[in-house]
């Protein structure tokens, strides 16, 4: 579950998309993409799809309907077609899990699935992003130790922004 940093469960949070609560300051630090990624095991089963917009006869990895707002649930959603969605979840790590196990192929959070040895990018291509805020109450921002932990965890996603947003040149 999401520590809420209004009820001071912590003082920052990193967030993916928009942030709805105005008692809390949210400083977009960047953007979070989302690529294809299937397991070698899979791809011995069926061959990588040719075209990202076409699925036709893959078993896919949904998103629950919880996330249906999400930008990735919305792609898969769309570009389903002819695929058959074999599994849906709320937790990106069972997502990850199962994408690497084989399970499907799996829009999953570029930084994420290319950390991965176990899983292959099918497309250079962002099919989905994001916005990234630091989000923090307006009275932490005067403590500075948590000043401190703003500035690192800005420069950090700023070092790694390409990362993050999942840019690779077109192969």
């Amino acid at each position: 579950a999401q520590a809420d940093v209004s009820k001071g469960e912590a003082e920052l949070a990193l967030r993916s998309g928009p942030v709805l609560d105005g008692d809390l300051i949210a400083r977009r630090v960047g953007t979070a993409g989302a690529s294809l990624f299937a397991s070698p095991a899979y791809l011995r089963r069926r061959p990588a799809p040719v075209s990202v917009d076409d699925l036709a006869d893959h078993e896919l990895i949904g998103y629950h309907e919880a996330l249906a707002a999400l930008p990735a649930a919305q792609w898969i959603e769309q570009h389903a077609g002819a695929a058959r969605i074999v599994l849906r979840s709320r937790e990106m790590t069972d997502m990850l899990s199962a994408a690497l196990n084989g399970v499907g192929l799996a829009l999953l959070p570029c930084l994420l699935g290319d950390a991965e040895a176990g899983l292959v990018r099918l497309t250079p291509k962002v099919l989905a992003s994001r916005e990234l805020s630091l989000v923090y109450r307006r009275d932490a921002r005067q403590a500075k130790p948590v000043q401190a932990v703003i500035r690192f965890v800005v420069d950090v996603v700023r070092q790694n922004a390409s990362r993050i947003a999942g840019e690779r040149s077109e192969d």
